[in-house]
């Protein structure tokens, strides 16, 4: 099975399960015209995608003219803004992709010659906006790498499926109790919300 047929399968476990999701993150290799198609089909545009794209010969059109990335890097460079909080240049464009409206944020981080490419469904999103909400996905990342290299997720050589399920609930919860860890006695707490939660987890975990 491919990643694609793979993604698709898990976007539609997802539905049937009645999960309410806002925004479906997506980095460049899945961030395609198939994947947005099966997000909106499946939630009747009540979800949308924000994803990274390559800047490849992916053709939007604009105007009635279709163009890839690098052209409309050309054309519209002049429209960019800066932001001082990203410390990036950008420009938005609302263009369709295979007819599906999306909105592309052409984005030059400082001192980096490459442009990035982010595609949001939801048009009525700024650019700040899709920006933290893509750095969602980053942090995801972090989680992987982190139950990968030091708790050996996914090390498990058991055939048996509750066995692997189990596996996986023991590294994720040994990862939030490493967390909450680090988050009480590394950084200052913040008001009585924090300190009642510490006592409940040093009770649990003790």
């Amino acid at each position: 099975m491919s990643k694609m047929e793979s993604v698709k399968r898990m976007l539609s476990k997802a539905f049937l399960q009645k999960l309410k999701v806002d925004y479906v993150l997506m980095d460049s290799w899945f961030t395609c015209f198939d994947l947005l198609r099966t997000v909106q089909s499946l939630w009747q545009g009540k979800t949308h995608v924000i994803g990274r794209c390559k800047m490849d010969q992916t053709l939007y059109e604009v105007d009635g003219k279709k163009r890839n990335a690098q052209k409309l890097r050309l054309l519209y460079a002049r429209r960019c803004h800066y932001c001082r909080k990203t410390k990036s240049s950008f420009f938005a464009l609302n263009v369709k992709l295979n007819g599906i409206p999306v909105k592309l944020f052409l984005i030059r981080h400082r001192k980096h010659e490459q442009w990035t490419l982010l595609l949001a469904t939801d048009s009525k999103l700024k650019y700040l906006e899709v920006f933290e909400l893509y750095q969602i996905r980053w942090n995801i990342e972090v989680v992987w790498k982190e139950c990968k290299q030091y708790l050996e997720l996914g090390k498990y050589q058991g055939r048996d499926l509750d066995g692997q399920i189990a596996d996986c609930a023991l590294v994720f919860i040994t990862h939030t109790i490493l967390v909450l860890e680090k988050r009480f006695s590394c950084y200052q707490t913040i008001g009585g919300v924090f300190r009642e939660i510490e006592k409940q987890v040093r009770v649990l975990t003790l």
